[in-house]
């Protein structure tokens, strides 16, 4: 296993789960929500990864999916986007310090630019924290 090259969901034994609390604001609304990850098995080529998406306040509110992860990750933004590493940081967390990539990541819709920073941890298969700002041009 090279950490370096290889997908983080190869450092996990099958059946962990990982919960992120994640806080959106927009405007002057904010919603608060948990993203619920479970590692159901993986082979030489790729993890089968359950995710829930569940939204506080909202009774029953629940998105589950089912995602295959390729082990070897991709290196390259979408086309589309422009990807800048821009070095790294210590992020912390109620579950701890991290040492962190940060990646700033551009798209544009039409007349709307979508800008999010992205903090992830090499050894995590989830980020660390995200910050999304959308704006017109």
């Amino acid at each position: 296993m090279n950490i370096d090259t290889d997908n983080p969901w190869w450092l996990l034994p099958e059946g962990t789960i990982l919960e992120l609390e994640c806080e959106t604001r927009f405007q002057k609304t904010e919603t608060r929500s948990t993203i619920v990850y479970l590692l159901v098995r993986r082979d030489e080529s790729e993890a089968v990864v359950e995710v829930e998406s569940r939204f506080q306040g909202q009774q029953g509110a629940s998105w589950p999916s089912q995602l295959k992860v390729p082990r070897t990750p991709q290196v390259a933004a979408p086309p589309g986007h422009s990807e800048v590493v821009e070095g790294w940081d210590v992020i912390e967390t109620p579950a701890g310090r991290f040492e962190c990539r940060r990646v700033r990541i551009r798209t544009r819709a039409g007349d709307t630019e979508v800008d999010t920073v992205t903090w992830a941890n090499r050894e995590l298969p989830v980020s660390v924290k995200t910050h999304t700002c959308a704006g017109e041009v």
